[in-house]
């Protein structure tokens, strides 16, 4: 396949030179992304079927030609007027895995154990302090092990809010722990660092 080029690491030079002359905030950047980026300048396909450059924070209005600049993530936040959502993470209530002392994350399992009549009372308390909020709780997601669902659903029932599930909200499997207490995991993994260094199968 044939492509128009512009020989742009003829430029290198130039470029780096150039560099030196910007005022980059945050500062880092100069001799950082866009530094390393320069130092390696690849030439530029006309075709643009190779993406060629840095994204760089910069709107122009369509309307009247304005530039706006953005330089960090609170200044993109404000111009936004600020965040618009607020989360509210909740975790299930005592469920009968937990009173059995097991570890209950594999899929297959999911619909296994419940809430116990405690982990019902603990949602009901939760209950009233959601009813106090000011704010107005729009949407509920839930895991759809058993437990996760059964609490979601007291609390979109007492709310009036329907309870839409997701699997990517689920347990994190743990693999041969399944079925078993959780003492051998956490001898397993000693420390939280090693959940990422460690093969358990």
């Amino acid at each position: 396949r044939h492509s128009w080029f512009i020989k742009m690491s003829a430029l290198r030079k130039k470029l780096l030179v150039a560099n030196e002359q910007v005022r980059w905030v945050p500062e880092h950047t100069k001799h950082g992304r866009f530094g390393e980026w320069l130092r390696e300048v690849k030439d530029w396909a006309l075709s643009r079927e190779r993406y060629w450059a840095t994204p760089l924070p910069v709107w122009t209005c369509s309307g009247c030609d304005a530039v706006e600049v953005i330089g960090s993530y609170r200044e993109l936040s404000d111009r936004l007027g600020g965040a618009r959502s607020t989360y509210v993470l909740m975790r299930h209530g005592l469920a009968e895995s937990n009173t059995k002392n097991i570890v209950n994350s594999n899929p297959k399992d999911k619909d296994k154990f419940g809430l116990t009549l405690a982990g019902r009372v603990q949602v009901e308390q939760a209950v009233k302090l959601f009813k106090k909020r000011k704010d107005k709780i729009d949407v509920i997601i839930s895991s759809d092990f058993r437990r996760t669902k059964e609490t979601a659903e007291i609390i979109g029932k007492a709310l009036g809010i329907p309870v839409t599930t997701n699997i990517r909200l689920r347990e994190i499997n743990v693999g041969t722990f399944h079925g078993g207490g959780p003492e051998k995991y956490h001898v397993f993994f000693a420390k939280p660092t090693e959940k990422f260094s460690k093969y358990h199968g």
